[in-house]
């Protein structure tokens, strides 16, 4: 802490070095105040800083400082902001996953709740608007659809993998094709 006070005494204008003092908050647990005082330094600075969104956002899990509700509402103002770009939409995505892992509620009925479904495909759909050639989360966005029982968007993103299927990534090829004939079937 004392190295990076003075490192931002020297120069505050390294959004890392706020970056830094959100990782000192969270294990010192000072409050949210200073917190979000860092968060605010490092996106001023920085408008795409993905991993400080996101730190803000696991600071504010329920096992952390937080709850559900305030981490959800940080995430969907990730979503809405005019001011964040790059991957900082995806922080809510992010945030339901890591939510369900806490709540150990990994299953169809966590990831078929219509809230979920909406915050999963806003995330998406405002980071694809923002970044259209980042054709590498497609897989992303297609296994997280097929998850929140989705096939139509499911099928749809399949076919814009850019660089061909990455079948490790949905469980090896045939675990892959099971899914598309599940999809196409409903």
């Amino acid at each position: 802490e004392q190295a990076l006070t003075k490192a931002w005494q020297m120069n505050s204008n390294q959004a890392e070095t706020a970056y830094l003092m959100m990782r000192v908050e969270l294990g010192q647990g000072q409050g949210r105040a200073r917190m979000e005082t860092w968060f605010k330094r490092a996106m001023s600075l920085a408008p795409n800083y993905y991993d400080a969104a996101h730190l803000m956002s696991f600071y504010l899990e329920p096992r952390w400082y937080g709850s559900d509700s305030q981490a959800l509402e940080f995430g969907r103002s990730c979503v809405a902001s005019t001011n964040w770009g790059g991957q900082v939409p995806l922080v809510l995505v992010q945030l339901r996953h890591s939510l369900a892992n806490y709540h150990q509620t990994t299953n169809a009925a966590y990831w078929h709740r219509p809230q979920v479904w909406r915050d999963v495909k806003s995330s998406y759909e405002k980071f694809f608007a923002l970044n259209p050639d980042a054709a590498g989360w497609r897989h992303d966005y297609a296994k997280d659809a097929y998850d929140c029982g989705q096939p139509a968007v499911f099928l749809q993103q399949t076919k814009l993998f850019a660089f061909g299927t990455n079948y490790v990534f949905f469980g090896g090829k045939e675990n892959f094709e099971e899914m598309l004939k599940k999809a196409a079937q409903q």
